[in-house]
């Protein structure tokens, strides 16, 4: 966790990933001392906002780039960590952020993982890694086109069939009773014929049923 007043970019990430992987690489030695607490602040070493310390204090020193106060356990040498993969970048509090990372073996199958999903999406798109996110988007403008002539055909069929619902309403004094399940409708298309229905055939009531995107819509 740390004090930054907004997201870090993915490429901020990939620096702060490949200076721990060079900071791994260096197979820095890792030692711990005891000694007072003045001592260790006049060394440089970094201590928690708000901690409590004792008068002596357990100071931890990664090669000649990090001096701590720590009272956990460490690895003898910064390259036996192996390999650094960060997962995730988040807000935690205002002004607050996060970044979570897994080391070692984690890392590896973190990176299979990844791989194995990748080789299924080729798979699935029939397109090489490279052109996966050029397929994507293409797939995605293909779905708004067909959304949208769907749309299109969705109003005219509405049009279409508001003339005969007319016809078949029941009359209750001079009110037109209407009713009516509509196929393969969208939510504008429901307002189009609603509209059309009003200002053809007032006064009514006018209750149309759908089931638009697995959901009943009334």
């Amino acid at each position: 966790d740390f004090t930054h007043n907004k997201p870090v970019s993915d490429e901020e990430l990939q620096t702060i990933e490949n200076e721990i992987n060079a900071r791994i690489a260096e197979g820095a030695s890792v030692t711990t001392k005891l000694m007072p607490i003045d001592e260790a602040r006049t060394l440089g070493a970094m201590a928690l906002f708000g901690e409590k310390y004792p008068d002596n204090v357990r100071v931890v020193r990664m090669g000649d780039w990090s001096i701590e106060l720590c009272g956990g356990t460490h690895l003898t040498n910064s390259g036996q960590v192996g390999f650094c993969k960060i997962v995730a970048e988040e807000p935690v509090a205002k002004g607050v952020r996060r970044i979570s990372a897994v080391t070692g073996a984690k890392a590896l199958e973190r990176t299979r993982q990844t791989e194995s999903l990748v080789k299924e999406l080729c798979g699935l798109m029939k397109s090489p890694a490279e052109e996966l996110a050029k397929r994507i988007t293409a797939l995605q403008d293909e779905l708004r086109d067909a959304k949208r002539e769907l749309a299109k055909h969705a109003s005219a069929s509405a049009a279409g069939s508001v003339d005969e619902l007319i016809s078949q309403a029941e009359v209750i004094g001079s009110v037109r009773i209407i009713t009516h399940l509509v196929e393969n409708a969208t939510r504008d298309s429901i307002r189009e014929m609603i509209d059309l229905l009003r200002d053809k055939a007032s006064p009514a009531v006018v209750l149309l049923g759908a089931v638009i995107d697995g959901k009943v819509a009334v």
